[in-house]
């Protein structure tokens, strides 16, 4: 029983991150940097 909670307790606050406000824009930020990546190297050929 103590396994089955702590797993629980685990989802629930990995979940809870994908809405952090700081989490969401770390993605943001890191996906503007692979679009601009992507930019520079099609712009080279």
């Amino acid at each position: 029983m103590p396994v089955v909670l702590a797993t629980v307790i685990t989802v629930v606050v990995l979940r809870g991150a994908k809405n952090d406000p700081d989490e969401r824009r770390f993605r943001r930020l890191a996906e503007q940097r692979r679009s601009a990546e992507n930019d520079a190297a099609r712009d080279e050929r």
